[in-house]
């Protein structure tokens, strides 16, 4: 069991799902301390497709390529078919959570390469 702090954002109003297979990387700036999940929350799949990303105080831009998103215990690769949401989150022992501090903006993906060029 461990405690969770989780900022989410659905990719179109109403959690609709969305196409990104055009895409090649997701982009956003944030900024706080310590590892982050990003998570692409992805209809009918039970588990999100993940990728950690180290903050720093100072406000940085990241660029992820969707390619690298992966779940955990699986072997499935992110298709960018029917994502919902894209959320931010920690994860911490039970009774170990501290004071936490993230700011995202400009969250967007990139549509210059195409996610199928990648594979």
């Amino acid at each position: 069991v461990a405690d969770e702090v989780k900022l989410t954002r659905p990719v179109l109003p109403g959690a609709q799902p969305a196409s990104v297979r055009t895409a090649s990387h997701l982009v956003f700036d944030a900024q706080g301390e310590g590892v982050v999940l990003v998570a692409l929350e992805v209809r009918d799949h039970a588990q999100p497709f993940i990728y950690p990303v180290t903050l720093h105080p100072g406000a940085e831009t990241f660029r992820v390529p969707l390619n690298r998103f992966r779940q955990r215990g699986s072997s499935a690769h992110f298709d960018g078919d029917t994502v919902v949401r894209v959320s931010f989150l920690t994860v911490t022992r039970p009774g170990t959570a501290a004071d936490f501090t993230l700011t995202v903006g400009g969250l967007a993906f990139d549509y210059k390469r195409s996610l199928a060029d990648r594979y």
